[in-house]
């Protein structure tokens, strides 16, 4: 499986650049950024995964952008993985990596019927708040 490449004219081309220099941004953190996207309120933080498999191929790179992530002041973190259809151990390891990070209660928003087998399989919903999709 390869990576379809879509034409994009000169004109939107520049655009990408100069909005990446304008930023400081390099292409692997844009990588990053599409892949989570967050929601801060006062007390919560709300994080969406945006990968159909957390697995070996994507996990360090979700477990560097999640460690980024500013925890201050907030009393709960909600992971929406409800796009995430497949997770490895690697995806398990980075989903910890971050329960660690966050030293609270971490609950993961509306996983798949195929993940929450997983999570309930290794007792990870002993540790970790389970929300389903009805909540």
């Amino acid at each position: 499986m390869g990576i379809n490449h879509f034409p994009i004219d000169d004109t939107r081309r520049i655009h990408f650049k100069l909005h990446l220099t304008s930023h400081k941004l390099t292409c692997r953190q844009l990588f990053y950024i599409a892949m989570i996207s967050t929601v801060f309120t006062d007390e919560i933080l709300e994080v969406t995964l945006s990968v159909d498999a957390l697995d070996a191929s994507n996990a360090t790179e979700v477990k560097t952008a999640l460690q980024g992530l500013s925890l201050e002041g907030r009393e709960r973190v909600v992971v929406d993985i409800s796009q995430v259809n497949f997770i490895d151990s690697s995806g398990i390891g980075a989903l910890l990596f971050f329960y660690k990070q966050v030293d609270q209660k971490l609950t993961l928003r509306r996983p798949t019927p195929t993940v929450l087998s997983v999570l309930e399989l290794l007792r990870l919903h002993r540790i970790l708040e389970i929300e389903p999709e009805s909540a």
